[in-house]
């Protein structure tokens, strides 16, 4: 009862913070911060598209294909200059079709129609289609009234003379151009176009194509939606949540069309990859327990007893979650699951005791089963990662209870004669002292093991050191997600500037002082952009000092009338001019808080991150023309033009190769796991040696009989595997741990040099419910729970069959 109240009472976690090193460095900290609730984990794109191919007739805007980046831009000026004219309506999209016969049409007006039902929904941060978010009032009204403290009027001399006269003439021009339909609502407010150039300004170097008014993919088949969720990769429940909101409300828009909806994005894989997870571990679990219920029922012909057997497994579970919560504070899921598949092994225990019968030998070959199990994995309890630590613990932890359990309080309860047998089970084990005739078996598929594992390693690393290994992520899914990015135009996340700070404003400041580095990169063509935040939200400073430097009425009355002296424009037209500049002298600084659902908020929040010690804005990086990063030239630009910007009164500047960053981590998170696992190898080999050295007669040779079918049979999982050409993982490394716990049972009976029926029945059929519940998980499709799978299930298959062939037979 205590082990159950303070299970259910631990603190269960997915955070990824249990994967990195107890003093992990800055860029650890910031890698697991970008994956846990960075950008990524909040983005979502979505592809509406048709069944089937393009219909005949099919129309495509060429206009707007060549001029997909331009148009975006005039379009969210013309509508910005729309709202601050009180003007109402969406603009007029010269390229709609009728959406009854033109698929692409359709496409947008669902684009559209998904965008307005979705904007301000619970779970959907924000939420936009590009060109056709005609619907964001908030966003053109925020352009519009903080247009001078965003914009670089102060900066450009706009506001001053002679760049007033000369801002006033170009205002003028546009009037004149197709674009001044619109701007002259707005102009007697914004003649200087400010409003126009901030929107300019704000829209990437390049953007995406645009069809009847939405984004649309490279070969027009599909409409492009972006989406923020409010949660990040730490809510998978919140964000499942939103997917579902997504699917339902498009389905309701859909009505009887053809068009589906496409999603890609961090959430919506690790939401299905959950899902997909949870779905096989039920189903081939409830699957391998019907199976080893009805096997275990068949030999028992007992309920009482079959309850009975699992007690151990039960309380060792329970006393393991209760441990790692003590020691650590909390229990990680990945630990949970591996730390259950564990645990598997307690099972084997009242197998013995039911079968065999308790008796002296029977706790004796236990003890030393479970003491050689107990170093193994005792090894990971000094682990610099919390993660393998708390793996550690929760093995040690539970095997020893479950061994505890079953030797003072199961054993006590059982009768004094153990089951009857049924003849099938000993038929079979009988068969097991006939294997002794191949016993040189083991020993050749040792050799043959080694030479196979010899030569792959000298053509490819063994082990697999990238995180990708351990990607649940379908190709066809990861091909669909490239595609969409592309057509967005999303830099390539892999490399990536972070700006950490105290604060939102020094973040954005930082963010700012970076762009002001890159830029001359772009201008000589050595990359080919970024995104900053800072080129949407000016940091607070830098708004005060645009205030700061905007004119007075009097002052600004002063230039005007200066100013239009020669043109055909009265100074007296220009009031609202006048009083938008010195309205905008009291404004409070914009901040992100200030931007709520608006396309605004996404363009800034998609990248920036807030934790407990601050807030940290994230630079994607894009390649140059060729496809080609400097990325020597761009950290030469950061860290080695003075003054550095790697540490500064402001914060510190990080830059960032998300995949070699996480492929180190792992890697380091691997070797670390191999060097213990060695080292545990090494100290079990240690303690057989001086356990089965009495008495002194034979001992090499038991000592032989014990090892030689442990190590063939990993090491034939191992080059079986490797061959197959199946990346080995850390999984895998646990997996063989599992083998090793499990095998040992086995090859420390046969040791004992006699064929009794029941202690050969007890480990075939301990070794039938291992290769059963193990075996199905290699079904699965989820890496985490196949490489378990793959490598206990043949391996202790292995490990009995060659614990037979190479035991040395009873003793006269």
């Amino acid at each position: 009862m205590l082990f159950l109240a303070l299970a259910s009472r631990a603190d269960y976690t997915t955070d990824l913070s249990a994967f990195l090193p107890a003093a992990p460095t800055e860029n650890q900290q910031l890698l697991v911060d970008q994956l846990r609730s960075g950008p990524v984990s909040h983005l979502l794109l979505m592809g509406i598209e048709s069944s089937g191919p393009p219909k005949a007739g099919e129309r495509v805007d060429e206009l707007a294909d060549e001029r997909a980046g331009e148009q975006a831009g005039e379009q969210a000026a013309e509508r910005t200059a729309e709202r601050a004219g009180g003007r109402s309506g969406a603009p007029s999209d010269q390229g709609a079709g009728n959406p009854a016969t033109d698929p692409a049409g359709e496409r947008a007006r669902l684009s559209r129609e998904l965008v307005t039902a979705l904007r301000g929904q619970p779970g959907i941060g924000a939420i936009t289609n590009g060109a056709a978010a005609d619907g964001d009032d908030a966003s053109q009204k925020l352009i519009f009234d903080y247009r001078y403290l965003l914009g670089d009027a102060t900066e450009a001399g706009r506001l001053a003379m002679p760049g007033l006269a000369t801002a006033l003439r170009d205002g003028l021009d546009t009037l004149a151009s197709p674009l001044g339909l619109v701007y002259r609502e707005i102009f007697t407010r914004d003649p200087t176009t400010e409003t126009l150039r901030l929107v300019d300004r704000m829209q990437p170097a390049q953007t995406p194509r645009v069809i009847d008014g939405a984004w649309a993919s490279d070969d027009g088949r599909r409409a492009i939606v972006l989406v923020r969720l409010e949660a990040d990769g730490t809510a998978l429940d919140s964000q499942q949540a939103a997917l579902e909101l997504i699917r339902s409300r498009f389905d309701q828009l859909r009505g009887e069309t053809a068009a589906r909806l496409v999603m890609t994005g961090t959430a919506r894989f690790a939401v299905e990859s959950r899902a997909r997870i949870e779905a096989d571990v039920h189903r081939l679990s409830l699957l391998g327990a019907l199976v080893i219920i009805v096997l275990l029922l068949s030999v028992y012909r007992s309920p009482r007893l079959l309850a009975l057997g699992l007690a151990p497994v039960l309380t060792g579970a329970l006393a393991a979650v209760a441990m790692v919560s003590m020691v650590f504070g909390q229990v990680h899921a990945v630990t949970l699951g591996f730390g259950i598949a564990l645990m598997a092994e307690a099972l084997d225990y009242a197998i013995y005791l039911f079968v065999q019968g308790s008796s002296p030998a029977l706790w004796r070959t236990v003890r030393l089963g479970v003491l050689t199990s107990l170093i193994g994995f005792a090894t990971l309890v000094s682990s610099s990662f919390p993660g393998l630590a708390q793996l550690g613990v929760f093995a040690v932890t539970g095997l020893l209870v479950a061994a505890l359990v079953s030797r003072f309080l199961l054993a006590p309860l059982v009768a004094a004669q153990p089951v009857t047998t049924p003849a099938w089970l000993g038929a079979l084990a009988r068969q097991l002292p006939r294997l002794r005739r191949l016993k040189a078996v083991p020993l050749i598929a040792l050799a043959c093991s080694l030479a196979v594992v010899t030569g792959i390693s000298a053509s490819r690393p063994l082990w697999e050191a990238s995180l990708e290994s351990l990607s649940p992520v379908p190709a066809a899914d990861q091909a669909l997600d490239q595609e969409l990015r592309s057509s967005l135009r999303a830099p390539d996340i892999r490399h990536v500037i972070a700006a950490r700070a105290a604060d939102e404003g020094a973040a954005l400041s930082l963010a700012e002082a970076i762009g002001e580095r890159l830029t001359p990169l772009i201008t000589a063509g050595q990359l080919g952009g970024f995104q900053s935040p800072a080129t949407v939200l000016a940091p607070p400073a830098r708004q005060r000092e645009r205030q700061a430097a905007l004119p007075d009425r009097d002052r600004l009355l002063a230039r005007v009338a200066e100013a239009t002296q020669g043109l055909p424009i009265r100074a007296e037209r220009l009031a609202p001019f006048i009083d938008d500049v010195v309205a905008s002298r009291d404004l409070k600084p914009l901040a992100m808080a200030d931007l709520g659902a608006s396309d605004l908020s996404l363009a800034v929040t998609s990248l920036m991150v807030g934790s407990s010690q601050g807030f940290t804005a994230m630079l994607p990086l894009q390649a140059d023309p060729d496809g080609e990063l400097d990325v020597a030239r761009i950290r030469e630009r950061l860290f080695q033009t003075s003054p550095s910007l790697a540490r500064s009164a402001l914060g510190s500047v990080h830059l960032l190769d998300i995949k070699a960053e996480t492929d180190d981590l792992y890697g380091a998170y691997l070797s670390e796991a191999l060097t213990m696992a060695g080292i545990g190898a090494l100290l079990i080999v240690a303690v057989l040696a001086l356990a089965l050295a009495r008495p002194p007669r034979g001992w090499a040779g038991r000592l032989r009989a014990v090892l030689l079918p442990l190590v063939a049979a990993e090491l034939l999982v191992i080059a079986t595997l490797a061959a197959a050409g199946i990346a080995l993982t850390i999984l895998h490394l646990v997996g063989l741990l599992l083998t090793l716990a499990v095998g040992s049972n086995y090859t420390l009976f046969f040791a004992e040099r006699h064929d009794d029926e029941r202690v050969l029945s007890s480990l075939l059929l301990a070794n039938l419910t291992t290769a059963i519940g193990f075996g199905v998980l290699g079904l699965s499709q989820a890496p985490v729970l196949a490489a378990i799978g793959q490598t206990v299930g043949p391996g202790a298959i292995l490990s009995l069959v060659f614990a037979a062939m190479a035991s040395e037979g009873p003793r006269r």
